[in-house]
């Protein structure tokens, strides 16, 4: 069989599938890594999910010029991505399921390696997230950002019925979603011998947030979340002394942690060492032209107050409801 027939092929066989809330700056980005695709998708779904800013919009004037098959669910309010996901998936009728987010962009021969490294034996395929430096915080945040953990790895690319098979996502969770579905593939491929197929010459490029108030409101979101994950996952390690606390300890702890290290760096001697690393990793920073290594020790301090306030006001919402 020719390539283009083999391509035509694949073309027949795979959807993509992507949410969407406020992500006008970056839909640009993501159309001309779609258009430029060197095989065209059966159909690319969208799901705005109660975007207030120009998202909808933008999507309508694109989908009126293209020569893609675009379909796109909107919602009048916001349902969270694990339903848009759902929805997504419910709605594609190809073999093959290829999900991005909205801020994400990549080459354009990114799809037709991808589908074709799907083999019978492998029960997703994950791309190489490579992290965007466009912002001073950016490249502050990705030289910080930890690698995903062994066997929390998500692919990006799957077959329709593996995905059935493992329930879709987790609509509880509004939060950490992929990870959860992450957890639950690396289960299900050790149990049927199968593999999770890291593929490091395919790059997937990901927005991180572009300043520390995108930052805070992430961490923000994220504490909003991290009740109904941590319900999900008591037996996480991490976690397991929180899950016995309770709401208001769980609360207090992000914040007491950063409080408690600022303390320490004024009231301890022994923590002179860490200042004087500290100090000295800025400078050579700054040696190299790297402006963002001044954020970095800001970093956490914003992550933590944003985690901290998603947490408290959790509490009050899950209070509320009782």
């Amino acid at each position: 069989m020719s390539s283009t027939r083999q391509e035509d092929s694949v073309s027949r066989r795979y959807i993509l599938i992507t949410p969407v809330k406020n992500e006008e700056e970056n839909l640009q980005r993501l159309i001309e890594s779609i258009v430029k695709q060197t095989i065209k998708p059966l159909l690319w779904i969208i799901i705005d999910d109660g975007s207030t800013d120009r998202s909808s919009e933008l999507i309508k004037q694109w989908k009126k010029k293209t020569k893609h098959r675009v379909k796109l669910i909107w919602h009048r309010k916001s349902r969270g991505v694990a339903i848009s996901k759902n929805e997504g998936i419910k709605a594609a009728k190809g073999e093959v399921i290829v999900l991005f987010d909205a801020d994400n962009y990549f080459p354009s021969n990114y799809v037709s390696l991808g589908v074709k490294a799907l083999s019978s034996t492998r029960l997703g395929v994950v791309p190489k997230i490579t992290f965007t430096t466009d912002t001073m915080v950016e490249r502050a945040l990705a030289s910080v950002t930890q690698p995903t953990p062994e066997g929390e790895h998500l692919p990006f690319i799957w077959r329709k019925r593996d995905l059935l098979r493992l329930g879709n996502y987790d609509e509880a969770l509004i939060v950490h979603e992929d990870h959860d579905l992450a957890k639950r593939a690396n289960a299900l491929a050790r149990d049927k011998g199968k593999e999770i197929y890291l593929y490091s010459n395919l790059p997937l490029y990901v927005h991180l947030p572009h300043s520390l108030y995108e930052l805070y409101c992430q961490q923000r979101w994220y504490g909003r979340g991290f009740i109904a994950y941590l319900k999900k996952y008591p037996e996480l390690k991490t976690l397991r002394l929180a899950a016995k606390l309770g709401y208001p300890l769980i609360f207090l702890a992000p914040l007491g942690v950063w409080l408690g290290n600022i303390l320490g760096v004024f009231l301890f001697s022994l923590s002179l060492p860490l200042i004087l690393q500290e100090v000295i990793r800025i400078k050579r920073g700054l040696k190299r032209g790297e402006l963002s290594a001044v954020l970095t020790p800001f970093l956490d301090g914003v992550k933590w107050i944003g985690f901290s306030v998603g947490l408290f006001e959790s509490f009050f919402r899950d209070k509320k409801e009782r």
